[in-house]
């Protein structure tokens, strides 16, 4: 039991460590960084997915990307079962979610910058992707 313990908080430190360096490659994105004049993100929707990835690696739900947004912001990614979803934190300081499969239709909302790191937000996307 002490190794599955010590593995799933190595897992996390690596994911935690993953997540830093990506987020110190997204602060240096300049303008038109796709060429096709994307904004990078701002050091606020750096600051705000940092904060909403580490809630969800400290809960075990480790992004499978993290990456800009062409919208401007930053965009935190999971796939799971053949499921996908989605938190893009923009430039603007908004918040959106985004989720679908082969079996739906695309679901977005937004979410407020108060609630995307919550327990209630990271749960629901975890029971989603685990379906």
């Amino acid at each position: 039991m002490a190794s599955r313990e010590g593995s799933e908080y190595v897992r996390a430190k690596i994911a935690q460590i993953e997540l830093q360096n990506r987020l110190g490659q997204l602060s240096a994105l300049r303008a038109n960084w796709d060429t096709y004049g994307s904004e990078p993100p701002s050091a606020k929707a750096v600051a705000a997915a940092a904060a909403i990835a580490k809630a969800f690696i400290e809960f075990g739900l480790i992004p499978d990307a993290v990456g800009p947004s062409a919208e401007g912001g930053v965009a935190i990614c999971f796939v799971r079962n053949q499921k996908y979803a989605d938190i893009e934190c923009f430039n603007s300081g908004e918040t959106l979610a985004v989720r679908y499969s082969s079996n739906e239709d695309p679901k977005a909302w937004a979410i407020k910058p108060n609630d995307a790191a919550s327990e209630s937000t990271v749960e629901f996307f975890s029971k989603y992707l685990s379906a």
